[in-house]
């Protein structure tokens, strides 16, 4: 058996032990490199989705009409549209990280008392929207505007509340419209109420039933009171659907009954009309039927009871003038025949 020399052996064994964990260490490096280059372009690709999902949110949060703040569960503003900063007088950058309370303030306009934060009213009804009208906006230079407001809290996939979005809209300019629209409304029905002729609105519905119908080719019309001034009320008429059975033409060779009259205007949208005599108090009325829209007429009575007796009378007097002047001619035929016969007397004599 030949002798083995330790020290040799053991420098062999050192060496590959060595070169193995340079080798192991290499590869190790290497692993961890190509982990580390995996890890940090996944995290590029996240953060690169997260910044186009940001950039996609705040696109779409900016280009909404309507004002948009949305907060923490703590209420401290995240983001904030161009129209939340041009109703509440502050920029977005200003007031990011500010508690909405110190920048979102709200009145109520028909008391004048804070309301309170629209934090802590979305918080107390997370399972629904908390939708406002009749809240004033109070700016920082003391201007109040009138808005919408609806309020709402979001969540987290878990089911926990992150945090709190403000939708409201400027109603300056609706409430300017509604005014107008009010005020004109108080002023038609002054005048529809203060107008001494009868004036009654009816609207067509599809269900038999009613007392007055009428059938027009192959349907039935039937009509119910909408609306009647004081006058046509005053005319003990409202209790009767079209009054049809007391108001009758007074030609009644050539008139339409007045249901059917209804009936050919709400038809052909052509207003008709003519004279019309209520049966049981001998008033007279020249009726004017119209439609203002479809499905709806309206009903114009004008009292022409004074006006037909001054008419008649009128009448009567003239028919006297005529026979008085019939008399007075003939008796001036008679003198002037009594005259020719005198004066043929005359000669003879």
């Amino acid at each position: 058996i030949s002798q083995i020399d330790k020290g040799k052996l053991y420098a062999d064994m050192y060496e590959e032990t060595a070169l193995l964990s340079v080798l192991a260490i290499v590869l190790f490096s290497a692993l961890f490199l190509c982990v580390g280059f995996l890890f940090t372009q996944r995290q590029r690709d996240t953060y690169r989705q997260l910044l186009h999902v940001h950039k996609e949110f705040r696109s779409i949060l900016y280009a909404i009409g309507d004002a948009v703040i949305s907060t923490d569960r703590d209420g401290v503003i995240l983001h904030m549209n161009p129209e939340a900063e041009r109703l509440t007088g502050v920029t977005e950058r200003a007031v990011v990280g500010t508690e909405l309370k110190h920048v979102y303030k709200l009145e109520s306009e028909e008391s004048g008392e804070e309301v309170r934060c629209a934090v802590e009213r979305a918080l107390k009804h997370t399972d629904s929207r908390d939708l406002k009208n009749g809240v004033l906006l109070r700016t920082p230079t003391g201007e109040h505007i009138p808005i919408l407001e609806s309020v709402g809290a979001y969540s987290t996939e878990d089911g926990r509340t992150a945090g709190v979005v403000i939708v409201f809209r400027d109603q300056t300019v609706q409430r300017e419209r509604q005014r107008v629209v009010e005020e004109s409304e108080r002023k038609y029905r002054a005048l529809f109420e203060a107008t001494a002729d009868g004036i009654v609105l009816y609207a067509a519905r599809g269900t038999a039933g009613a007392a007055s119908t009428e059938r027009v080719g192959d349907e039935r019309v039937i009509f119910d009171i909408l609306d009647a001034n004081d006058s046509y009320r005053s005319m003990n008429l409202h209790d009767d659907v079209l009054a049809s059975a007391r108001i009758r033409p007074s030609d009644n060779e050539h008139g339409d009954e007045l249901i059917r009259l209804c009936s050919l205007v709400m038809q052909d949208g052509s207003p008709r009309g003519g004279e019309y005599i209520d049966i049981i108090t001998q008033r007279q009325y020249l009726v004017t039927v119209y439609t203002p829209r479809r499905g709806q007429v309206a009903l114009l009575l004008h009292d022409i009871t004074e006006l037909k007796s001054s008419e008649n009378a009128l009448l009567e007097k003239i028919r006297e003038l005529e026979r008085f002047n019939r008399l007075t001619i003939d008796r001036e035929l008679r003198m002037i025949e009594l005259k020719k016969e005198i004066n043929v007397l005359l000669r003879e004599l």
